[in-house]
């Protein structure tokens, strides 16, 4: 990297928002001129931004507090990169699983991550360095009281009587009430029989695909309003979104390093996203402007946040020892996406065997590409009906269903959520027998497979697999300034205004010539 490039990454942090916010404008298609004009800046320079996105935008990501991007004036790296990172990754993971951890914990295993990392470099993890390293990331140490809580259905009863009152008290109704969870997807697995022949028992030598995202559901209670599933990779622009409008997306992508939530990201969802599209929906429905967002504990979740011009949308936290029995979306919601994207995942993986007789699974597997699981997850997530997210507050809100249009329910729905798995397992079952080449599936290999995502959601990292994660990542990094110099060259293979044009024409004279075109197919053609 330049010396010129350097002190573009050492700057202010007002200019860092502006540099972010040319990024934006860049991916929206606005053109390099126009960003020049309005920022009085050379082409050069914003060109360099372009080329040192993954360094701009991965500094904010890689901070899990706001506060800490408020405190920082620069952009400089540590000394031991590769090492913080690693210990960085650890800590999220423990803290994720409430492990308590101390500085001396925290010191040894930097040493221990250090030592399979850069064994040839010198390094002591002193109190000067834990203190940098806490610092940088925004990491305070506080008092751990009594044992990790365990579910408690009486403090369950006690919260939902909180809940109601506060409903009654702000007089609430359900198109004002949200819930938002997070969930990690593996959005390539498929059961381990998949890779055998008739034959074998199972697949010698093959390895569970770990690819992995998080993706946030959010809704309000009548199921009348979902925002766009937030969906977290790990690449600011993955090789599948070149040439695409960021924000055309049927989903809110962001990224960050390890594809977790953090605070930085939470925040900015909250305040560009969930507040003026809440706004939107209750301006549309006639409704006061005012919500709640009831939300876990999570560590990313800021319990101060709010939306400075907007008082009146709050946020309600579920008690630690409740979260799991009565936070609605995992009440079946999260357990209905999955399997509806498993159904889009075999379905793309059956099309593209049938339209193409030289692949195999596995080839087949590996050509998903970001913008399939971005596309396969909205539309998942777009059959999930309102009666399935209003049932899913029945635990916390017993009585909803009387606050609530009767028209979003039909009498053929089940009561319950999960009442329809079987019928989904054997749809499932029905599409896995339909690959070729498989050994025999059976019920239990469903059942297997929805398990195995569970395993595979709640994995533990061990330090070889954090080694591992970091230094490809790290490799990531380092192929930035090529990746961005191969997208501007793309810039020319942009189709034209007149080439959509005549490829619209096209697709509107083969809708003509079909005998199933209805007249609304013709409306909607001219």
């Amino acid at each position: 990297m330049t010396t010129a490039e350097l002190a573009h990454l050492c700057i202010d942090l007002n200019l860092q928002n502006l540099r972010l916010q040319a990024l934006e404008r860049l991916d929206k298609g606005e053109s390099v001129q126009s960003i020049c004009k309005d920022l009085n800046v050379g082409k050069s320079t914003v060109n360099d931004w372009r080329r040192n996105r993954k360094s701009i935008e991965g500094f904010c990501t890689q901070i899990d507090t706001e506060k800490v991007l408020e405190k920082r004036c620069t952009l400089r790296k540590a000394k031991h990169e590769l090492v913080e990172d690693a210990l960085w990754l650890w800590f999220v993971q423990e803290r994720r699983r409430g492990t308590p951890l101390s500085g001396p914990i925290l010191k040894e295993k930097a040493m221990i991550l250090h030592s399979k990392l850069q064994p040839e470099e010198a390094f002591v993890a002193s109190d000067g360095w834990l203190s940098r390293w806490k610092k940088r990331h925004g990491v305070h140490f506080i008092g751990v009281c009594g044992e990790k809580l365990s579910a408690n259905p009486t403090a369950a009863t006690d919260f939902s009587a909180r809940f109601l009152k506060i409903i009654d008290d702000e007089n609430f109704c359900p198109e004002q009430i949200y819930n938002i969870d997070e969930t990690g997807l593996n959005f390539k697995l498929l059961p381990r029989k998949t890779f055998a022949t008739p034959q074998e028992t199972s697949a010698p030598g093959f390895k569970t695909s770990k690819d992995r995202i998080t993706v946030a559901l959010c809704s309000n209670a009548s199921g009348t309003h979902k925002l766009p599933l937030f969906v977290i990779g790990k690449a600011a622009k993955p090789r599948a979104f070149k040439n695409i409008n960021m924000d055309a997306l049927p989903v809110y992508y962001r990224s960050q390093k390890s594809a977790w939530m953090d605070t930085y990201l939470f925040r900015e969802w909250f305040v560009c996203e969930f507040v003026p599209k809440v706004k939107k929906h209750l301006a549309k429905s006639k409704l006061p402007a005012k919500a709640l967002l009831l939300l876990d504990n999570a560590p990313t979740h800021d319990e101060h946040l709010q939306c400075d011009d907007e008082k009146e949308i709050k946020l309600l936290f579920l008690p630690p020892n409740v979260t799991s029995l009565q936070q609605p979306m995992d009440q079946g919601v999260i357990e209905c996406f999955k399997r509806k994207y498993r159904r889009k995942l075999l379905s793309e993986v059956l099309s593209k065997l049938e339209t193409d007789d030289s692949l195999d699974l596995t080839k087949v597997l590996k050509s998903v590409n970001m913008k399939d699981v971005v596309y396969m997850s909205a539309k998942a997530y777009d059959e999930i009906p309102p009666s399935t997210f209003v049932k899913s507050w029945k635990k916390l809100w017993p009585n909803i269903e009387d606050s609530v249009d009767q028209n979003n329910t039909t009498a053929d729905e089940p009561n319950n959520i999960l009442d329809g798995e079987p019928d989904d397992n054997a749809a499932l079952l029905h599409d896995l027998q339909q690959l070729p080449n498989c050994g025999p599936i059976v019920e239990e290999d469903v059942l297997e497979w929805i398990n195995m995502e569970k395993e595979l959601d709640n994995e533990v990292l061990n330090d070889d697999e954090i080694v591992e994660c970091v230094i490809r990542q790290d490799n990531e990094m380092n192929n930035d300034a090529d990746g961005a110099e191969i997208e501007e060259e793309d810039e020319e293979n942009k189709m034209s205004h007149a080439e959509g044009k005549a490829a619209l024409q096209l697709a509107a004279t083969y809708i003509e010539q079909q005998k199933e075109a209805t007249a609304v197919d013709m409306k909607i053609n001219t």
